[in-house]
């Protein structure tokens, strides 16, 4: 790769390289690379610490106890969410430690990332990849509306 490409040039190359290409990158374009995060990566990391880090078969729950976690999940981002509106526009009845909107705001973050974790989990559970799933859903919503933006 060019050592003059901006940090957008270099992740959009990163995501069409082989084997072959990943091997030609400087060491900074490496380690970027291996920052990245793809769906599928999460699903097969995902699904060995379910089973091995928290001892947990995927088939040992039932699709509405995966999409209960799920909604639990999403719950809790409702929650902070919430707080986060009341800060805004001026509402009473956050806590004391709930007055940081940037705190606030990662702890949104973090428990959207929950919902993702989860319903990645459930897909895997049910023999289904989230990253086509995602796909064909985003892509069906664009024919839809009409639009030529797809994955």
């Amino acid at each position: 790769m060019r050592a003059d490409r901006t940090l957008e040039e270099v992740i959009l190359e990163i995501g069409k390289m082989d084997d072959s290409h990943i091997m030609a990158c400087t060491k900074g374009e490496y380690e970027l690379l291996l920052k990245q995060l793809s769906f599928n990566k999460l699903k097969n990391v995902n699904k060995r610490r379910c089973i091995d880090g928290f001892k947990h078969e995927l088939n040992s729950w039932t699709p509405d106890q995966w999409t209960n976690a799920i909604a639990g999940e999403t719950g809790e981002a409702c929650n902070f969410a919430k707080k986060l509106n009341r800060l805004l526009n001026g509402i009473k009845g956050n806590k004391p430690e709930d007055l940081d909107y940037e705190i606030l705001k990662v702890k949104l973050g973090k428990e959207l990332a929950d919902v993702v974790i989860y319903c990645d989990l459930t897909a895997t559970s049910l023999g289904l990849n989230l990253s086509d799933l995602i796909i064909q859903k985003f892509n069906e919503k664009s024919d839809e509306i009409e639009s030529d933006i797809k994955l």
